[in-house]
């Protein structure tokens, strides 16, 4: 069982990473890993962007920012072109409620919601456990 650890700042994403793969060494053989970022330009404006890290069997999206839900899509897609064959699905964490309706729209579901005290904003956890995104492109993404 996992034990979600609520920290705002990402200061023990690496140690959390580290024990996670210590983990799972036991449980799958691949150890492959990767960070890459997709991008959405519309007119030289960057209206997309996401972060995602690849290791194990799970792509993590670790940063993002999207004008609208098609550009979200986009990203998605493109990603999902990217680690399909290769992963069991996608998680998403993030304190903006606001997102929610978004990634639930696009297939996600909320797989844990934590909301410890007065002092920290609630945290929503959210997966989906296939990465079949199939859509047609309305934006150009590039990814390095």
């Amino acid at each position: 069982m996992i034990e979600y650890i609520l920290e705002k700042e990402n200061n023990y994403f690496d140690e959390i990473i580290d024990r996670l793969n210590n983990h799972n060494k036991e449980f799958i053989e691949n150890n492959e890993k990767e960070n890459r970022s997709f991008y959405v330009l519309n007119d030289n404006d960057l209206v997309g962007v996401m972060n995602v890290y690849y290791n194990w069997d799970w792509v993590i999206i670790t940063g993002l920012f999207y004008k609208n839900i098609e550009v979200l899509q986009d990203m998605l897609v493109s990603m999902s072109k990217e680690y399909e064959g290769r992963v069991l699905g996608v998680h998403y964490r993030t304190y903006e409620s606001e997102k929610l309706n978004d990634f639930t729209k696009l297939g996600f579901k909320s797989s844990c919601v934590i909301d410890v005290n007065d002092r920290f904003d609630t945290m929503y956890y959210l997966d989906m456990e296939t990465i079949s995104f199939k859509s047609e492109i309305q934006y150009e993404v590039a990814s390095r």
